[in-house]
């Protein structure tokens, strides 16, 4: 038993150096940096604002519109605290 606490011990530093490592250097490279990727992570963040900027933002609308319990529910929910920034605008937190 603490052979293996020991050896998760030591996988945790590893991982921990890793990140630490990573966070110094301010990312981790490939399309993030700029890489050959670049282009699908760009395609895939304008699809990801299309969604919350349309479907999401029609859904928090439309259910702040009905009121009553389905406002409610969805006012404490993720999705709503994440999408809502302090001026009521819906935003992503990746940009």
């Amino acid at each position: 038993m603490a052979a293996n606490l020991e050896a998760l011990v030591a996988r945790l530093e590893v991982a921990t150096s890793r990140l630490e490592s990573l966070a110094a250097s301010g990312g981790v490279g490939g399309a993030a940096a700029g890489g050959a990727d670049a282009g699908a992570s760009s395609e895939a963040l304008e699809a990801f604002d299309a969604l919350v900027n349309g479907t999401l933002k029609t859904f928090l609308d439309l259910s702040a519109k009905i009121g009553g319990e389905v406002k409610e529910q969805v006012r404490g929910s993720a999705f709503s605290r994440w999408a809502r920034g302090s001026s009521g605008a819906l935003h992503s937190p990746m940009r």
